[in-house]
Protein backbone atom coordinates (compact mmCIF):
# COMPACT_ATOMS: atom_id res chain seq x y z
CA UNK A 1 0.00 0.00 0.00
CA UNK A 2 2.80 2.56 0.73
CA UNK A 3 4.34 1.41 -2.46
CA UNK A 4 1.19 2.54 -4.23
CA UNK A 5 0.60 5.62 -2.35
CA UNK A 6 3.97 6.66 -3.50
CA UNK A 7 3.81 6.29 -7.15
CA UNK A 8 -0.13 7.94 -6.86
CA UNK A 9 1.43 10.71 -5.35
CA UNK A 10 3.78 11.06 -7.74
CA UNK A 11 1.26 11.20 -10.51
CA UNK A 12 -1.00 13.41 -8.14
CA UNK A 13 1.33 15.83 -7.76
CA UNK A 14 2.16 15.99 -11.86
CA UNK A 15 -0.78 16.55 -12.88
CA UNK A 16 -1.70 19.03 -10.84
CA UNK A 17 1.44 20.89 -11.31
CA UNK A 18 0.93 20.58 -14.72
CA UNK A 19 -2.73 21.57 -15.03
CA UNK A 20 -2.50 24.69 -12.65
CA UNK A 21 0.81 26.19 -14.60
CA UNK A 22 -1.14 26.32 -18.59
CA UNK A 23 -1.38 30.09 -19.37
CA UNK A 24 -3.68 32.03 -16.58
CA UNK A 25 -4.98 28.87 -14.54
CA UNK A 26 -8.11 29.93 -16.17
CA UNK A 27 -11.07 27.12 -16.07
CA UNK A 28 -13.99 27.03 -18.96
CA UNK A 29 -17.37 27.00 -16.86
CA UNK A 30 -20.36 24.56 -17.97
CA UNK A 31 -22.62 26.44 -16.71
CA UNK A 32 -25.60 27.72 -18.88
CA UNK A 33 -24.50 31.49 -19.84
CA UNK A 34 -27.38 34.04 -20.46
CA UNK A 35 -27.29 35.13 -23.97
CA UNK A 36 -28.91 38.42 -23.46
CA UNK A 37 -26.90 41.33 -22.80
CA UNK A 38 -26.01 42.80 -19.37
CA UNK A 39 -29.04 45.07 -17.90
CA UNK A 40 -28.03 48.79 -17.34
CA UNK A 41 -28.26 48.12 -13.59
CA UNK A 42 -25.16 45.97 -13.70
CA UNK A 43 -22.13 47.98 -13.14
CA UNK A 44 -19.48 48.43 -16.04
CA UNK A 45 -16.32 48.00 -15.56
CA UNK A 46 -13.82 50.69 -16.73
CA UNK A 47 -11.88 50.27 -19.92
CA UNK A 48 -9.12 52.88 -20.11
CA UNK A 49 -8.85 54.92 -23.64
CA UNK A 50 -6.39 54.22 -26.41
CA UNK A 51 -4.17 56.97 -25.23
CA UNK A 52 -3.64 55.47 -21.59
CA UNK A 53 -2.42 53.00 -23.01
CA UNK A 54 0.58 51.38 -24.68
CA UNK A 55 0.90 50.61 -28.30
CA UNK A 56 0.52 47.21 -28.80
CA UNK A 57 -2.03 46.63 -26.17
CA UNK A 58 -5.87 45.95 -26.68
CA UNK A 59 -7.34 47.84 -24.54
CA UNK A 60 -10.25 45.89 -23.72
CA UNK A 61 -8.06 43.35 -22.10
CA UNK A 62 -6.51 45.98 -19.38
CA UNK A 63 -8.04 45.50 -15.99
CA UNK A 64 -8.20 42.72 -13.07
CA UNK A 65 -9.80 39.28 -13.90
CA UNK A 66 -11.17 36.66 -11.92
CA UNK A 67 -11.73 32.94 -11.80
CA UNK A 68 -13.69 31.27 -9.25
CA UNK A 69 -13.49 27.36 -8.21
CA UNK A 70 -16.30 26.01 -10.55
CA UNK A 71 -14.20 27.36 -13.51
CA UNK A 72 -11.07 26.22 -11.94
CA UNK A 73 -12.24 22.95 -11.51
CA UNK A 74 -13.40 22.51 -14.34
CA UNK A 75 -10.57 23.97 -16.39
CA UNK A 76 -8.61 21.15 -14.13
CA UNK A 77 -10.66 18.26 -15.29
CA UNK A 78 -10.66 19.75 -18.78
CA UNK A 79 -6.86 19.02 -18.74
CA UNK A 80 -6.33 16.41 -16.93
CA UNK A 81 -8.86 14.02 -17.60
CA UNK A 82 -9.20 12.50 -13.95
CA UNK A 83 -12.48 11.69 -12.43
CA UNK A 84 -11.10 11.57 -9.52
CA UNK A 85 -9.22 14.51 -9.10
CA UNK A 86 -11.10 18.10 -8.37
CA UNK A 87 -10.41 21.95 -7.25
CA UNK A 88 -11.93 22.67 -3.99
CA UNK A 89 -13.02 25.78 -2.22
CA UNK A 90 -11.64 28.28 -1.85
CA UNK A 91 -9.71 28.21 -4.61
CA UNK A 92 -9.88 31.23 -6.62
CA UNK A 93 -7.15 33.59 -9.39
CA UNK A 94 -6.78 36.82 -10.37
CA UNK A 95 -5.23 38.07 -13.11
CA UNK A 96 -4.29 41.64 -14.01
CA UNK A 97 -3.52 42.84 -17.37
CA UNK A 98 -1.88 46.80 -17.18
CA UNK A 99 -1.85 48.95 -19.61
CA UNK A 100 1.83 49.38 -20.20
CA UNK A 101 2.01 45.72 -21.19
CA UNK A 102 3.05 43.57 -18.65
CA UNK A 103 0.55 41.11 -16.35
CA UNK A 104 0.84 39.72 -12.99
CA UNK A 105 -0.97 36.43 -11.37
CA UNK A 106 -1.66 35.08 -8.12
CA UNK A 107 -4.30 32.86 -6.10
CA UNK A 108 -4.68 29.54 -4.02
CA UNK A 109 -6.08 26.51 -5.56
CA UNK A 110 -7.23 23.69 -3.31
CA UNK A 111 -7.00 19.96 -5.21
CA UNK A 112 -8.11 16.80 -3.87
CA UNK A 113 -7.67 13.22 -5.38
CA UNK A 114 -10.23 10.54 -4.51
CA UNK A 115 -8.24 7.52 -3.88
CA UNK A 116 -10.28 4.11 -5.83
CA UNK A 117 -11.95 1.89 -3.96
CA UNK A 118 -12.83 3.64 -0.52
CA UNK A 119 -13.19 7.02 0.90
CA UNK A 120 -9.19 7.63 0.91
CA UNK A 121 -7.98 10.94 -0.18
CA UNK A 122 -4.99 13.15 -0.84
CA UNK A 123 -5.22 16.92 -0.81
CA UNK A 124 -2.79 19.85 -1.54
CA UNK A 125 -3.16 23.29 -1.30
CA UNK A 126 -0.51 25.85 -3.48
CA UNK A 127 0.13 29.74 -4.28
CA UNK A 128 0.53 30.58 -7.53
CA UNK A 129 2.22 33.47 -8.38
CA UNK A 130 3.42 34.71 -12.19
CA UNK A 131 4.45 37.91 -14.01
CA UNK A 132 5.78 38.69 -17.38
CA UNK A 133 4.49 40.98 -20.49
CA UNK A 134 2.14 41.05 -22.93
CA UNK A 135 0.82 42.22 -26.06
CA UNK A 136 -2.06 41.89 -27.98
CA UNK A 137 -3.24 42.89 -31.58
CA UNK A 138 -6.94 42.38 -31.27
CA UNK A 139 -7.06 38.39 -31.94
CA UNK A 140 -3.42 36.97 -30.38
CA UNK A 141 -1.62 37.46 -26.85
CA UNK A 142 2.02 37.29 -26.62
CA UNK A 143 3.50 36.68 -24.03
CA UNK A 144 7.18 37.27 -23.28
CA UNK A 145 9.68 37.12 -19.85
CA UNK A 146 7.68 35.07 -18.35
CA UNK A 147 7.93 33.67 -14.78
CA UNK A 148 5.61 31.12 -12.93
CA UNK A 149 6.24 29.51 -9.44
CA UNK A 150 3.89 27.37 -7.70
CA UNK A 151 4.32 27.25 -3.80
CA UNK A 152 2.93 23.89 -2.55
CA UNK A 153 1.76 23.69 1.12
CA UNK A 154 -0.08 21.21 3.36
CA UNK A 155 -1.15 17.62 1.79
CA UNK A 156 -3.33 15.62 3.66
CA UNK A 157 -3.57 12.12 3.16
CA UNK A 158 -6.55 10.42 4.70
CA UNK A 159 -6.14 6.53 4.71
CA UNK A 160 -8.72 3.90 6.35
CA UNK A 161 -10.59 6.91 8.13
CA UNK A 162 -7.05 8.03 9.74
CA UNK A 163 -5.69 11.49 8.61
CA UNK A 164 -2.14 12.74 8.24
CA UNK A 165 -0.29 16.03 7.08
CA UNK A 166 2.43 18.08 6.81
CA UNK A 167 4.65 20.20 4.55
CA UNK A 168 5.31 18.95 0.58
CA UNK A 169 8.34 17.57 0.34
CA UNK A 170 9.99 18.16 -3.34
CA UNK A 171 9.63 15.76 -5.70
CA UNK A 172 11.99 16.31 -9.01
CA UNK A 173 9.88 17.88 -11.48
CA UNK A 174 10.91 18.82 -15.73
CA UNK A 175 12.91 21.91 -15.77
CA UNK A 176 10.98 24.45 -16.75
CA UNK A 177 7.45 22.67 -17.09
CA UNK A 178 5.65 25.77 -15.76
CA UNK A 179 6.53 28.02 -19.26
CA UNK A 180 2.73 29.10 -20.44
CA UNK A 181 2.92 28.92 -24.21
CA UNK A 182 3.99 32.44 -25.69
CA UNK A 183 0.97 32.65 -27.87
CA UNK A 184 -2.66 32.37 -27.22
CA UNK A 185 -5.90 33.61 -29.10
CA UNK A 186 -8.40 35.66 -26.93
CA UNK A 187 -11.79 37.27 -27.55
CA UNK A 188 -12.61 40.28 -25.23
CA UNK A 189 -15.83 42.01 -24.07
CA UNK A 190 -16.46 44.63 -21.53
CA UNK A 191 -17.22 41.94 -18.49
CA UNK A 192 -15.62 38.45 -20.16
CA UNK A 193 -12.67 37.30 -21.37
CA UNK A 194 -12.17 33.85 -23.40
CA UNK A 195 -8.74 32.77 -23.92
CA UNK A 196 -8.07 29.17 -26.27
CA UNK A 197 -4.71 27.65 -26.65
CA UNK A 198 -3.88 23.79 -28.01
CA UNK A 199 -3.68 21.56 -24.45
CA UNK A 200 -2.75 17.75 -24.30
CA UNK A 201 -5.72 16.44 -25.13
CA UNK A 202 -7.27 19.34 -27.59
CA UNK A 203 -8.46 23.13 -27.41
CA UNK A 204 -8.71 24.71 -24.12
CA UNK A 205 -10.98 27.58 -23.07
CA UNK A 206 -10.43 29.67 -20.50
CA UNK A 207 -13.23 31.79 -19.05
CA UNK A 208 -12.25 35.06 -17.18
CA UNK A 209 -14.82 37.60 -15.62
CA UNK A 210 -14.67 40.88 -14.28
Amino acid sequence: MKINIKYFLLIFVLLTSAACSLPFLAGDSSDPEPTEDITPEMPTPAVPTPDEVSEGVDSCLVGVWTMDTYALNNKFLDLTQSPNMYVVAPSAMTLELRAEGSYAITGETIVRADIPSGSDYMQIDATHNGAGNYSADGSSIFLSDSSYAVDFGTIIISIDGETTEGPFSAIPLPDDFMSPPSTTTYVCSVSSLLITYDGPSGTITEEWAR
